[in-house]
């Protein structure tokens, strides 16, 4: 599962970073002009740079997030 982390450079709405499942995710609660950059450069750009993009208002890393295996510990 893919996680897509945005530190803002100057606080969104009081927060420093922020957490998304996807792109569109952060298109729907950040506005383009606080991001800086469109939705379509954006993941264009983190995929070409594996998962990493920074401008003067925002940088983004995109990793997995990483949960527990089935099963019992250990197994």
């Amino acid at each position: 599962m893919k996680l897509v982390h945005v530190h803002f450079k100057k606080p969104f709405q009081g927060k420093d970073d922020m957490y998304f499942g996807s792109f569109a995710a952060i298109y729907e609660n950040v506005p383009r002009e606080d991001m800086g950059v469109s939705m379509t450069y954006l993941c264009d750009t983190c995929r070409i740079n594996g998962g990493f993009y920074e401008n003067k208002k925002i940088i983004v890393k995109v990793g997995e997030f990483i949960t527990k295996k089935k099963g019992k510990p250990n197994e």
